[in-house]
């Protein structure tokens, strides 16, 4: 899970710097049987013709180097934890990443 934090907020610090600043936020909560983390930030988005592949391999969007597989690993780790990711971008209101784990693993 560790990798999965490190890119989630690597992504988020990268969209923030190419919208010239921004609040990134990290939040954790337990509901019920399921732990639910969460990383938004206010950075240039997704925009919303990427936004239903984003976890597609080699399917990136403003970054000049990378290959297009962080996310589709992301999604792979927390699927291998019996998890869900999802995600949630509005142009320049930013992106958030909800993923949801289940307790006690």
């Amino acid at each position: 899970m560790l990798r999965v934090f490190t890119n989630l907020l690597h992504n988020s610090c990268d969209a923030m710097k190419n919208a010239g600043g921004g609040l990134l936020a990290f939040r954790v909560q337990r509901e019920s049987d399921t732990v639910c983390f969460e990383i938004s930030d206010t950075g240039c988005g997704i925009p919303a013709d990427i936004l239903p592949r984003i976890f597609e391999p080699f399917v990136t969007h403003g970054k000049a180097q990378g290959t297009g597989l962080g996310l589709a690993i992301v999604r792979a780790i927390v699927e291998s934890h019996r998890g869900t990711i999802a995600v949630r971008s509005v142009g320049i209101s930013g992106t958030t990443f909800e993923i949801r784990i289940p307790a006690g693993l």
